[in-house]
């Protein structure tokens, strides 16, 4: 190869390599990320009208003078464009283009740097929480989920005051980099943000429409990215939650995601609490056949009731799966005798009531609350609360061997038990 052409060839390699420094970032109009070979030269070729684009406001800001201040970064490209045309015939070309490349790539990298001076970037697996004071013990407040940043407002020994999107507050120095970490971390992580461009958009556990719905999400909503495929993008829903986006109806952008505030962070997790609940007791009645219970609305009880509950249904219906549809019936007369009102309006006053359930009187229950009740039981008086009746409105029951069928109305054998009105 001739000296001609490797001189060329190294003034373009040159370029390319300053051309290539992660925090210049830009974002096509469509919203797909570009290669990052070609951030700067692209970015300057649209006149930067894209460069801010999911970038942090105070890094953007910094970016922009940077890149802007008395046209230097221009001159510094300039410069060796310049010596490669003007030095082609002399034999110190190669060493001086080599030299003035390293000069400036040294200042783009300290440039680069110095965006990040005030800029908190998470080292966490998932997210680190924001506090309202300096404490461990002080209310979480918001949530910087692994893919976000925050400005730092105020640097402590231990605790430093940052800001993100709508939440100000504390977090601990050990969960977080800044200036020449954040850079790296930056270049290392290549952080994206999801946009919702949908009035509703389902997040599902795989990339696949007809994976579980984990739980659904509004236009506007922004989420971190963890993962980019042609068609899908994972992202971080809650601190421990993911689930994908069909990019159909989501927008990719580059940058760090804002932090997420404490109220919207317990939304979530309660829209995904309520889909599982509701995927559960449907796979439930699909599994046991629907045909044979009655769906009611149910119940909101506290934990304590759902003890007192299941510790009855051990008491009364014997402990253990094979026990389970003897269990869920005498959970469901306790609580259609709670919706009846004539036994108290309390679990425990239902229970308790005087000459009703021998097994309280007699200490049985007792000694099964000391103990705990079976994971059975509990699930049936889980269900029971949720809806799930086998049942329907009896409010009676007797052991098998007593029952005298001839003065019951109506009743139904379930296990040793038979249930009546």
């Amino acid at each position: 190869m001739s000296r001609k052409k490797s001189v060329l060839l190294l003034a373009a390699l040159v370029i390319a390599l300053l051309t290539a420094v992660p925090a210049f970032a830009a974002v096509r109009g469509n919203g797909h990320v570009t290669d990052s070979g070609t951030r700067v030269m692209e970015a300057r070729a649209l006149g930067m009208e894209n460069m801010m684009d999911g970038l942090l406001p105070s890094v953007a800001d910094r970016l922009q003078s940077v890149l802007t201040q008395d046209g230097s970064l221009e001159t510094l490209f300039a410069r060796l464009e310049n010596m490669a045309k003007a030095n082609l015939g002399k034999a110190s070309v190669l060493q001086n283009v080599e030299q003035e490349a390293q000069a400036v790539q040294e200042e783009v990298h300290a440039r680069a740097v110095s965006l990040f001076e005030d800029v908190a970037v998470p080292v966490v697996e998932n997210s680190l929480n924001m506090r309202e004071e300096g404490t461990e013990e002080a209310p979480v407040i918001g949530h910087l989920h692994r893919g976000s940043a925050a400005r730092i407002v105020e640097h402590g020994e231990v605790w430093s005051l940052v800001s993100s999107g709508e939440v100000t507050g504390y977090v601990m120095n050990d969960f977080f980099v800044t200036a020449e970490e954040a850079e790296a971390l930056f270049e290392e992580q290549a952080p994206y943000i999801a946009v919702v461009t949908a009035d509703k958009l389902r997040l599902r556990e795989k990339a696949d429409t007809d994976s579980k719905i984990l739980s659904e999400v509004a236009e506007g909503d922004t989420f971190a990215v963890e993962e980019l495929t042609e068609k899908w993008v994972k992202v971080r829903y809650t601190a421990r939650i993911t689930g994908w986006l069909s990019l159909e109806y989501a927008e990719v952008r580059e940058g760090y995601a804002e932090a997420v505030p404490a109220a919207v962070e317990s939304e979530r997790k309660a829209k995904y609490d309520k889909m599982e609940k509701e995927r559960e007791r449907a796979a439930y009645l699909a599994r046991i056949g629907a045909d044979k219970y009655t769906v009611r609305g149910g119940y909101s009880l506290s934990e304590s009731d759902i003890i007192l509950i299941a510790a009855t249904c051990d008491a009364e219906a014997g402990d253990g799966d094979k026990c389970y549809q003897n269990q869920l019936a005498v959970a469901n007369v306790i609580l259609n005798r709670l919706q009846l009102g004539r036994w108290g309006k309390t679990v425990h006053s239902v229970i308790y009531a005087r000459k009703q359930f021998s097994v309280a009187a007699s200490g049985r229950l007792q000694r099964i609350l000391d103990r705990g009740p079976s994971a059975s039981s509990i699930r049936a008086a889980r269900a029971a609360a949720s809806g799930v009746n086998n049942i329907g409105h009896y409010i009676y029951f007797v052991a098998d061997f007593a029952a005298k069928p001839s003065k019951y109305h109506t009743y139904r054998f379930i296990g040793d038990n038979c249930f009546y009105d």
